[in-house]
This record gives C-alpha cells, sequence and structure tokens, in this order.
C-alpha cells in the first residue's frame, strides 16, 4: 500500500482525459474540483495520519492468517470434545494496558505556536500504566473479580500503600516493577482468579504460545483446563476481548 496525495489524483486524471481526447481547456483537474465535486468529497476521501507501517511479508501472510482465523473459529464451533464443554465454562482472557492519566496528543491553537504545552496533574502518571486482565465466557458473562497490576517500585506495595490501597470484592490487585504481568503474576492469576471462575471443565482461549507452558506444572485443583492458543497476528479481529471490549470484532 503506497501513500496516495491529491498531486497523484491529479495525475492519474488527467493520464485518463488524454485517453477520451478531453480538451485541455474544457477540463483541467483543478484542486477545487478534485476536493469538492467529483474524486475526495463524493467518496467520502480525507487526509489521515500514517499510524501504523507494515511490510510487504505482513501483506503477503494477511490471507495465511485469515485462513488461520478461519480454522480457529470452526474449531471452536466443531470440535466435539469443546461442544461437550458448557458455554459459561469456555472462557477467553486478555490483558489491556492504561496510564494512569490519560490525554488526547493534539489541541487547538495558535498557527503560530512553536511550543504546545498541557497541563497535566502527574508527569510521572502520564508516563506510567497499569494493565488490567479480564475474563469472559461464551455466554457473555465478564467473570469477577478483575486483576489491575499496579506499579511499583521493588514489584511489591509497600506496608503504607498496602493498607491504603482500595480493596472491593470485584478487584484483585497485584503489583509489578513494570505495571504489567510477569511470568509469576500470571501464575498467581491462573491460581487465584482464573480457576476459581471455573468448573471441573473448562476452556481458555489465550494469545502467545509462550503461556502454555507456564500452566503445565500448575496445580489446577483437580479441574481439567483445556488451553487454546490464538495466533497473536489474529487477535485484532478473532479474539473477543480484543475485538468487544478492548476493540471491535468476533470470536464466537
Amino acid at each position: 500500500m503506497l501513500s496516495i496525495h491529491d498531486i497523484d489524483l491529479k495525475r492519474w486524471i488527467l493520464r485518463a482525459r488524454e485517453k477520451i481526447d478531453l480538451s485541455r481547456e474544457l477540463f483541467t483537474a483543478s484542486k477545487k474540483w478534485i476536493h469538492n465535486f467529483t474524486i475526495k468529497w463524493k467518496h467520502g476521501i480525507v487526509s489521515r495520519k500514517i499510524n501504523k507501517f507494515v511490510t510487504e511479508k505482513q501483506i503477503s501472510t494477511k490471507e495465511k492468517l485469515m485462513q488461520e482465523s478461519c480454522k480457529f473459529v470452526a474449531r471452536m464451533k466443531s470440535e466435539k470434545s469443546l461442544l461437550l464443554v458448557e458455554k459459561s465454562n469456555i472462557f477467553n482472557s486478555d490483558q489491556s494496558g492504561f496510564n494512569l492519566e490519560t490525554y488526547v496528543g493534539r489541541m487547538l491553537t495558535l498557527k503560530s505556536s512553536s511550543k504546545i504545552e498541557r497541563l497535566a496533574q502527574s508527569l510521572n502518571s502520564s508516563a506510567h500504566s497499569y494493565t488490567i486482565q479480564s475474563i469472559v465466557s461464551v455466554d457473555g458473562d465478564l467473570k469477577s473479580p478483575l486483576l489491575i497490576v499496579l506499579q511499583e517500585a521493588g514489584g511489591k506495595f509497600r506496608p503504607i500503600v498496602e493498607k491504603t490501597l482500595y480493596k472491593a470484592d470485584n478487584i484483585v490487585t497485584f503489583a509489578s516493577k513494570s505495571g504489567k504481568l510477569t511470568s509469576d503474576l500470571v501464575i498467581k492469576w491462573f491460581t487465584d482468579v482464573f480457576l476459581p471462575n471455573t468448573g471441573k471443565e473448562s476452556v481458555l482461549c489465550l494469545d502467545g504460545l509462550d503461556k502454555l507452558k507456564k500452566f503445565d506444572d500448575v496445580d489446577k485443583a483437580n479441574k481439567n483446563v483445556k488451553i487454546l492458543m490464538i495466533l497473536a497476528e489474529t487477535t485484532s479481529s478473532i479474539q473477543s476481548l480484543d475485538v468487544y471490549t478492548f476493540s471491535h470484532g468476533r470470536i464466537f
């Protein structure tokens, strides 16, 4: 996918003019014509900031990834061993990170302004994040409690923080140096948060092959948990939490 600008549209239109032998005096493909009448306005074409770069390899493998996505969804809908598990015991879990203080990257100001400043409650809060780990079942039940991982120096809560930390029945709070789940915290989440939400037979859909090995030696309290891995490159289109809660789309 190449970058296209107004000048490219004009070149293509003028080439088409030559093919149909249209007089240059009758039609010049002016900027106003391109913007207001036929090309941009009519077809809803606007100039947008590029927010993602892709390689030729990624484009060439896109079709293969779509096929893998379809296979995964088809497996979830047809595999007999999965059909025997109740929908309330088939889960998708995913994590999402947030800045402690959210902000937008643009604002209105005078054209002559060279330095654009914005007031923040805390510079530290606008750069540091916390992570949540959600669990949702096939029948649409968002499970409780919700895991929240906060960033703390040393990776653990200081006594004063532990004492004043807000506590609720539907929240479990962990701490890490980065505000993200570590390998140890993933195991703790699995045993303390996920397993209590499951029946004797359950299915857990996760992204990332690295997570599969983490649960091999975990005591599952006599519960049988079948873990299915979603290809990382396909999560934006078939992972429930990625699509419905953190973005848009569907898996089941």
